[in-house]
């Protein structure tokens, strides 16, 4: 009897090219899907965490400005006065003896004369620094010179308005100098008054008072005294007398009236000597 003979095909069965391809295809919508999902979790609403954020957010205190304090009397500064001006330029001052009125109806003026470098005494032509008003807070904003074109304070030296410095009395360079500038103060006691100076100042070149930090103080003259008689100048608030202190803006700003100059207020200075400066203000 002769063997069966068995040929082992190589085609793939009936229906198995078709298997194949429906599970390439699951698997490609399987990964597909994946990705979906993916993509519609990870795209979160910026807004939607904006606002998530924003409810969890404390908001911050309000911010409260302080300013100078507000005074119940302004200090009277009537009388004759030192007056120092300092710039970082140097450490001496320059000098001046001011004649200070203070009225309620027109606030507070000035009259200033320069003051010798070395023999401290009055050299040079007066400056008047017309009245300004006082505040509830003690502060004034003192003009001294004025100029024709205030955009080019040093753009004419013979402006008969401008503040004139002879050199004698000039202890940075020795030099004339055309000023116009703005002494921003405060009436500390009816022995001091002290602050900033803003503006120019002329002579072979305009310079910034700003710039150069000036600082001013006037310290009261008890007497007639000039030359070596004259208390050192100051030229600067005294440590331990801020500038900026004080009650919210939202605080209530009573009237201010003038202490009698003999009296016992409460900012009057102790008897006795000044201090010979201070470290700013």
């Amino acid at each position: 009897m002769k063997p069966v003979s068995r040929k082992l095909s190589l085609q793939p069965r009936a229906g198995a090219g078709a298997l194949s391809r429906l599970a390439h295809t699951l698997s490609v919508d399987a990964c597909v899907a994946a990705v979906g999902c993916v993509l519609v979790i990870g795209c979160v609403d910026p807004k939607a965490r904006f606002d998530d954020f924003d409810d969890r957010v404390i908001d911050a205190p309000p911010k409260i400005e302080i300013d100078a304090p507000v005074v119940a009397e302004i200090p009277d500064v009537n009388g004759r006065f030192l007056l120092g001006l300092k710039t970082n330029l140097s450490d001496e001052s320059f000098q001046f003896v001011a004649q200070v009125t203070l009225d309620e109806a027109d606030g507070i003026s000035m009259v200033l004369t320069p003051l010798d470098v070395d023999m401290r005494m009055p050299v040079g032509m007066m400056i008047t620094a017309p009245p300004a008003a006082v505040s509830n807070t003690a502060q004034f904003d003192s003009a001294i010179g004025s100029v024709a074109n205030p955009d080019e304070p040093c753009a004419d030296p013979e402006d008969p308005g401008l503040a004139r410095i002879p050199g004698d009395a000039n202890p940075v360079s020795g030099s004339d100098l055309n000023v116009v500038a703005v002494a921003h103060g405060t009436i500390r006691s009816q022995d001091l008054f002290c602050g900033t100076v803003t503006g120019k100042a002329a002579n072979l070149s305009c310079l910034d008072l700003g710039d150069l930090n000036a600082t001013f103080a006037a310290i009261r003259l008890t007497d007639d005294a000039m030359g070596s008689s004259l208390p050192p100048p100051l030229g600067e608030c005294p440590a331990g007398m801020p500038v900026d202190a004080g009650m919210p803006d939202a605080m209530p700003t009573p009237d201010a009236k003038l202490i009698d100059a003999q009296g016992d207020g409460d900012d009057a200075m102790p008897d006795g000597p000044m201090p010979d400066g201070g470290s700013g203000n």
